[in-house]
């Protein structure tokens, strides 16, 4: 086989799949992804989307040092929770300096976890859907943050998601602190509501598309504020 052979044998392999991946149907009502936290949403940032009512997932992400297993549960069609159990590795070095002052505690740091999501819009002709989310509300603190997200469907198996985060989820490229300084977070044994952090402090925004290709296959990008 010459060159310009195998150059054009790879071309049309590449065309055919290209066409079969374009012309493979988008079920209607597919079901909405989940993030590495478990939960509606991107990559790592989570979307105004909403499970079908009474919907019940589990899953498991592992991406750099963090570990991440997940059970959440659509309690009603606007209002979601999940409990997470995380394990992050290398603490003392990765972690540990920028949340508890360099006081190192932990080789590997094991955490608890619990959310709520609520749906407040949903999603019309013109308008996005919209949730308000808390996340790590009555944990340690290392995961908290708070987020309200916008996400529209642009076309057939295309959504974008827009939103702006507080605590975990404004810790990268913050705009300021609209609605006031949030007090530090304190490493502990965690089981309380830390309510005078709830969307405090720095506050960044955050992005992503998603394409579904097919009912097998899709894409994300994202821009996430988590430092």
């Amino acid at each position: 086989m010459t060159a310009s052979h195998f150059q054009t044998s790879m071309a049309a392999m590449i065309l055919a799949l290209a066409s079969a991946l374009m012309t493979a149907p988008v079920t209607a009502e597919m079901r909405p992804t989940l993030n590495f936290g478990g939960t509606s949403g991107l990559i790592d940032m989570p979307s105004a989307d909403q499970q079908g009512d009474g919907v019940l997932s589990v899953t498991s992400a592992h991406f750099g040092p963090i570990s991440r297993t997940t059970l959440s549960f659509q309690v009603t069609p606007r209002l979601s929770a999940s409990f997470r159990f995380l394990g992050i590795r290398d603490w003392n070095e990765a972690f540990c300096p920028p949340v508890c002052g360099g006081t190192n505690q932990f080789e590997t740091y094991y955490d608890r976890s619990f959310d709520l999501r609520y749906q407040v819009l949903n999603e019309g002709r013109y308008l996005p859907a919209v949730t308000i989310g808390l996340q790590d509300l009555a944990g340690t603190g290392v995961l908290s943050g708070e987020y309200i997200a916008a996400t529209k469907n642009v076309v057939p198996g295309v959504k974008v998601t827009a939103g702006l985060g507080w605590g975990r989820l404004g810790s990268f490229g913050s705009i300021g602190s609209p609605l006031g300084d949030r007090s530090p977070v304190v490493i502990g044994f965690g089981g309380n509501f830390n309510t005078g952090q709830w969307f405090r402090g720095p506050a960044a925004p955050f992005a992503g598309v998603e394409w579904q290709v097919n009912d097998r296959l899709g894409l994300k990008a994202e821009y996430s504020s988590d430092a």
